[in-house]
């Protein structure tokens, strides 16, 4: 009765028992990660210092932490209302930010941001303070500590970008926060001394990036768009949905 043939059915017959209870255990464990595992308490904030530097910039790395199930918000730092086109387009500020906002918004929704997730602090274009930036950051880890900040890298040209990086490396620097991230523009080199990392987009997420793009070219003007973000930079929209990419430094 010993022989191993005689056993040999009754192996088999167990290694596909076990087999069907682990899979049914990752199943149930997979279920349970993903409603309601450690990312979903995890808050992840981007501070947009323009529309359309959320799509251009930090879009792909904004669709990647949704699905990786982090609860994302994106905090639209200024009105917007400084580019140069508004004044060839006849428009009043007020009437251009509201504009660049109805882009914003359309193209948060498209990469699955929560309405409810979106803030507008509407600071001047311009001339946006670093101690406004660190008045935001400071609110949002108050409300979510530990929670993951992203701005611009604090190296960028553009003073409204670099003052949103530098709110947040002062912060960081002291220990008031204890993640950033801090986000490139396309063809923009890193800083000394640090490295740049890439954030892919996956081929599944390409039509909610494509119409995050979109957003920004419609022109409707009976709903209000007037594709205001691909007047402004039609190179580096035509650039990014060839390779959409979101790249930035710690």
């Amino acid at each position: 009765i010993g022989k191993v043939v005689h056993y040999r059915g009754g192996k088999l017959k167990m290694k596909k028992i076990t087999l069907v209870i682990l899979s049914a255990l990752v199943f149930l464990l997979g279920m349970n990660v993903q409603e309601t595992g450690a990312a979903a308490e995890s808050h992840v904030v981007f501070y947009v210092p323009h529309q359309d530097d959320d799509t251009l910039t930090m879009g792909v790395a904004i669709r990647n932490h949704i699905n990786a199930g982090h609860n994302v918000h994106v905090v639209m730092l200024t009105d917007g209302a400084a580019l140069f086109v508004r004044k060839k387009m006849g428009m009043s500020a007020e009437d251009f930010t509201e504009a660049r906002n109805k882009e914003f918004e359309l193209a948060m929704t498209a990469l699955g941001v929560d309405e409810d997730n979106i803030d507008y602090r509407s600071f001047s274009d311009g001339s946006l303070q670093i101690r406004q930036v660190k008045s935001v950051i400071r609110e949002y880890e108050a409300m979510y500590p530990n929670a993951k900040h992203k701005a611009y890298s604090y190296t960028d040209t553009n003073e409204d970008h670099s003052d949103s990086g530098e709110a947040l490396r002062q912060l960081s620097s002291v220990g008031e926060v204890t993640d950033a991230r801090y986000y490139v523009r396309r063809g923009t080199a890193a800083p000394k001394g640090k490295t740049l990392l890439t954030e892919r987009l996956y081929a599944k997420d390409r039509p909610a990036m494509r119409n995050a793009s979109t957003a920004y070219k419609t022109q409707d003007t009976s709903k209000g768009l007037y594709g205001i973000g691909y007047r402004s930079v039609k190179a580096s929209f035509d650039t990014f949905d060839k390779l959409p990419q979101s790249r930035y430094h710690k």
